[in-house]
C-alpha cells in the first residue's frame, strides 16, 4: 500500500536592531621626538555612551516544503527548503576595516541558501 502526504511551511522572523556600541574618536599619541607609534592596538579608543548605536531591523522569510511515501519497505520523506527566501542583507555585526577611519560597514548573513534533504524510515 502507498501512502502520500504533503506539507507546507512558512515562517517569517522580524527583529529589532541590536543596540551595539561603537568608537567615537581615536587617539593617536605622540611619543618624546614627536612621532607616534602608528600599530592600531596602541592607539587608544573613545568608546563614549554604552550602546549608542542600533543596527538595522533584522528579517527574513523561510519556506518549506515536504513530501512523505511510502515505499521501498519504508517511510520517506523529501524535504526542501530555502532560508532567507527573497535574500534580504540582514546586517550581523559592524566592522571598522580602517583603523584610521572613522567609518564603519555593517556585514550581513548569508543571503538565500536553499536545501535538499531525504529521510527514510524502516
Amino acid at each position: 500500500m502507498l501512502f502520500f502526504s504533503n506539507l507546507i511551511s512558512a515562517t517569517f522572523v522580524l527583529a529589532s536592531g541590536q543596540p551595539v556600541t561603537i568608537p567615537r574618536q581615536k587617539y593617536f599619541i605622540s611619543g618624546p621626538g614627536g612621532e607616534y607609534d602608528a600599530n592600531p592596538s596602541n592607539v587608544p579608543i573613545d568608546y563614549g555612551t554604552i550602546y549608542s548605536y542600533r543596527m538595522p531591523s533584522y528579517n527574513r522569510l523561510d519556506l518549506g516544503a515536504t513530501y512523505s511515501f511510502s515505499g521501498w519497505g519504508g517511510m520517506w520523506e523529501l524535504n526542501l527548503s530555502i532560508y532567507n527566501a527573497y535574500n534580504y542583507p540582514n546586517p550581523l555585526f559592524v566592522d571598522f576595516n580602517d583603523p584610521y577611519s572613522k567609518s564603519f560597514a555593517s556585514k550581513s548573513s548569508v543571503g538565500l541558501l536553499p536545501s535538499v534533504g531525504i529521510t527514510a524510515r524502516f
